[in-house]
């Protein structure tokens, strides 16, 4: 958080480098991805952030909270978690 707002120029300081923190060095574009879920519940993520995931990936799925699966969530398009 503290890189985040020193690049911001809300602070002042070197950025540092994190170790154990996979960074992509490929250009992001936003287009507006944002996944919602139907149901509520629980969510069980079954993709890691930052991995690439293709067009109808399952990255998570809705658990109700007897930890039935209630519904999968897919993602509408290539991109990254």
């Amino acid at each position: 958080m503290l890189n985040v707002i020193k690049n911001l120029g809300m602070i002042s300081g070197r950025i540092e480098t994190q170790n154990g923190v996979r960074v992509s060095k490929e250009d992001f574009e936003y287009w507006g991805g944002i996944v919602h879920s139907n149901r509520g519940g629980f969510v069980d993520r079954l993709v890691d952030i930052g991995e690439k995931i293709k067009k109808e990936t399952a990255p998570a799925r809705v658990l109700d909270p007897f930890g039935m699966m209630s519904e999968t969530i897919k993602v509408s398009s290539d991109g990254y978690l």
